[in-house]
């Protein structure tokens, strides 16, 4: 370690306000990140939620729902090579160590003829997860039913369940 180097302290090529360099990017892009909490919910709040990410102006916009067993991910943004198709589509995280969890979810999507997109392995802190990317229809109210049986169906959970939700949107320019 350097002894002319204190660490605790903001570096000199920083802005003022910076703490890192996360924060120098968000001061140099203030279009992204529109809001970042994740309130406590439930099913009722999925609605609100859709209607929010389809009638964004933003291009690229994501609504993240997580519960105790269950992280998804809600897109609506261009077509990108290899990760999202256009318009709407659900990055969908299973836990690899439930060997049930997987093929439920799959079933759902299944059973709404709606075809995988892609899909691929991650590690992280919640241990080993599989995630699978399906396009959604673009109507809301045919999106939010279809995530209402995911959710219930596909992660098992009850319609009582707390849920989190969290809204980001980057803008084009």
């Amino acid at each position: 370690m350097n002894e002319f180097v204190n660490y605790n302290q903001r570096g000199v090529s920083l802005p003022r306000g910076c703490k890192d360099l996360i924060d120098a990017l968000r001061q140099q892009h203030p279009h992204v990140a529109v809001e970042r909490q994740m309130p406590a919910g439930n099913f009722g709040d999925l609605g609100q939620y859709m209607s929010r990410l389809l009638n964004s102006r933003a291009t690229v916009r994501r609504v993240v729902i997580s519960a105790v067993r269950a992280t998804i991910h809600l897109e609506f943004g261009p077509f990108v090579m290899g990760y999202r198709p256009a318009g709407l589509s659900a990055l969908v995280f299973v836990d690899e160590t439930d060997p049930l969890q997987e093929p439920a979810v799959r079933a759902v999507f299944e059973e709404a003829d709606i075809p995988l997109f892609n899909e691929f392995g991650s590690t992280g802190t919640a241990g080993p997860m599989w995630a699978l990317r399906y396009p959604l229809p673009n109507v809301a109210s045919d999106a939010q039913t279809l995530i209402e049986e995911l959710l219930c169906r596909g992660f098992g959970l009850t319609r009582h369940t707390p849920l989190w939700f969290g809204f980001d949107a980057l803008d084009a320019g």
